[in-house]
């Protein structure tokens, strides 16, 4: 896929049998790319949007957000530059975060998405597990292990892992910042999923999710913090029948 278009899109490939456009948004130190085995197993009715915050890969040379805020701002502007097409917006983690609150923005500017799916991610009203980005390296590491939060190439490799954890501490940093604020329930209906041995996504922090929302259902998944990945044929399979062609 070229790299064409938006810096927050930077392998998005519009194609003219797309009915739906789903935005990706990565967990906390994530990157568009992870969401790039996702195309091919698609059905064409799907446009994907694999989200790349500043910082990483194709953004390297870009200044990490200092805020979530910051972050749903940029990608609502990257948005505006598309034309207008049914969205679908699929966050992982500290991605269902961003989700949320973009969710919120795009509809006070009167464009609601179609779907919202907060992906392994305990609703934003709840009591969050807070981990200060100041930590050292060993126990930043051992953390994103206990969630499988990172490509065992990539932790098997110093190098790799240097260039990564200060991008990984910039999102806890704007996790931490963020504080919650109450407001009217999302008009979008909302999909919460879930992985089955996701020590963050348990079924009652998932089911809060209901009371932020006019509708909203669960589904559990197979697998652990990552199962968006680890399991995405099961995921894309539910994507599918959620929205037929």
């Amino acid at each position: 896929m070229a790299l064409v278009g938006s810096h927050w899109f930077p392998y998005h490939r519009p194609h003219g049998e797309a009915q739906l456009r789903l935005l990706c948004l990565p967990c906390a130190g994530g990157a568009a790319s992870s969401f790039r085995p996702w195309v091919p197993q698609l059905p064409v009715r799907f446009e994907l949007l694999s989200v790349q915050y500043p910082g990483r890969e194709t953004r390297f040379s870009h200044p990490a957000a200092g805020s979530l805020e910051e972050l749903v701002e940029g990608v609502a502007a990257a948005l505006e530059e598309l034309p207008p097409r049914p969205l679908i917006i699929l966050g992982h983690s500290f991605g269902a975060l961003v989700g949320f609150e973009l969710c919120r923005r795009l509809e006070r500017a009167g464009r609601p998405p179609l779907h919202f799916i907060p992906a392994g991610a305990a609703a934003p009203h709840l009591p969050r597990h807070v981990l200060e980005e100041s930590v050292d390296d060993p126990t930043l590491v051992r953390y994103l292990e206990s969630l499988d939060g990172l490509p065992r190439h990539v932790l098997e490799h110093p190098e790799l892992l240097q260039l990564v954890l200060p991008v990984v501490r910039a999102d806890f940093r704007a996790y931490n910042r963020y504080r919650f604020q109450p407001g009217p329930p999302l008009k979008t209906p909302v999909s919460a999923f879930g992985g089955q041995e996701d020590p963050l996504g348990i079924r009652s922090r998932l089911e809060a999710w209901s009371q932020l929302a006019e509708r909203c259902t669960i589904r559990v998944f197979p697998g652990h913090h990552s199962f968006v990945h680890a399991h995405r044929q099961e995921v894309i399979a539910e994507l599918s029948r959620m929205f037929p062609g």
